[in-house]
């Protein structure tokens, strides 16, 4: 009898990584919370690998390190906004090619657009006046800014209608020339934030309200609003309510949203570059010494504020609250905001100490932190 050792039945030995890892079936008379034990059962071989030997096999996959989305950033401006537009969109992604004259290649044809669009309405109404039999000299004492012109309701669509078309002409620039919307002008977001626009003109109208105050007290210290003046009012605070805004508006966008953002594209510091863009803005407004000065610091703020909080909201509101209570007044034939010959100093320090308050308030709230600010680096 042959006693030589036989070896093991090949289904007996059960490969170890064909091993069945299924559990067993709930056994009679064990708790269901109670484990069942598992048993390994029995595999078949690989063809062509001995039986009773264990098979090679594939090492398992280390796992994939997660790599958080980095996010993307403006590569050919100095400054996060403003570069309106394209600080949002990595530079694969914009819809133009941005070159050094891209800015100014927009103001051309938006500024040409726009002047003589402005030219042509102009000829016109002075066409049909002059059919009618009127005197052209009256249109263009409407822009005089008189006491007569005050009470003349075309005074206002033609001085704050003209210059709100200035938003649609930039955008018409923007769009043709950059491939982008006017939304990229409005902040870092690429859109205009209306909650914080909301909020800002509540803090500008409760900043300001000494100004209010002061007015409402000079209209009773000279016998109370003229009754022609309350006669043309509802027609009047139609105009201005629509007009008013949109022109305040228009000036942020041009000054504050595209001069600002022309300098700091081409790496201008950003205080630099606030002083520069008020020059055109100071010059297109022709006052005294005093309304200069006051005109002056407004830019300045509305610049810094536009920088700080990385969009035009809160110089929107500002130039929004300051304006209507001039225009209001004017409208009720109780003040001349234009003229500043006999206005007192303190006056002046009123309105500049509002406008450094508001400022102030402000930046404190919505300044975008220097943690939060992209690495120069990274976006030069």
């Amino acid at each position: 009898m042959d006693m030589t050792p036989q070896p093991p039945n090949p289904v007996q030995v059960p490969h170890p990584q064909q091993a069945d890892p299924r559990p067993l079936p709930p056994q009679p008379g064990v708790p269901a919370e109670c484990p069942q034990a598992t048993y390994p059962q029995a595999g078949y071989p690989q063809p062509g690998v001995p039986a009773g030997y264990p098979q090679a096999g594939y090492p398992p996959l280390a796992p994939r390190p997660h790599v958080p989305e980095q996010p993307r950033v403006e590569k050919a401006s100095k400054q996060p906004w403003p570069a309106p537009g394209h600080s949002r969109l990595h530079k694969s992604d914009r819809p133009r090619p941005r070159r050094w004259w891209t800015p100014l290649l927009t103001l051309l044809l938006g500024g040409v657009s726009w002047f003589f669009t402005m030219m042509l309405i102009l000829l016109v109404f002075a066409v049909v006046v002059a059919v009618r039999g009127g005197d052209i000299t009256s249109l263009l004492n409407l822009f005089e800014g008189g006491p007569a012109s005050l009470s003349n309701p075309w005074f206002y669509i033609f001085n704050f209608g003209l210059l709100a078309l200035m938003i649609p002409f930039l955008w018409l620039a923007i769009r043709v020339v950059e491939g982008v919307g006017i939304g990229a002008l409005s902040s870092i977001e690429g859109r205009l934030r209306w909650k914080r626009l909301i909020t800002a003109l509540g803090m500008a109208l409760l900043v300001l309200s000494p100004s209010i105050i002061l007015s409402i007290g000079d209209t009773i210290r000279v016998g109370g609003i003229p009754a022609d003046a309350l006669e043309r009012a509802p027609l009047m605070f139609a105009i201005v309510i629509v007009l008013v805004p949109l022109q305040c508006a228009a000036e942020e966008y041009v000054f504050r949203g595209f001069f600002l953002r022309i300098l700091m594209g081409w790496g201008v510091p950003a205080l630099l570059a606030i002083v520069l863009a008020v020059i055109p803005f100071s010059l297109g407004h022709i006052y005294g010494w005093m309304g200069m000065v006051d005109v002056t610091v407004f830019g300045l703020a509305t610049g810094w504020l536009a920088w700080r909080t990385r969009g035009l909201e809160a110089s929107i509101a500002l130039h929004v609250v300051n304006n209507m209570i001039g225009i209001v007044f004017a409208v009720l034939g109780v003040a001349n905001p234009l003229d500043d010959s006999g206005m007192p100093l303190w006056v002046l320090g009123l309105s500049v100490g509002s406008t450094i308050l508001y400022t102030v308030i402000v930046d404190r709230l919505w300044a975008v932190r220097a943690e939060e600010r992209p690495d120069r680096a990274a976006i030069a």
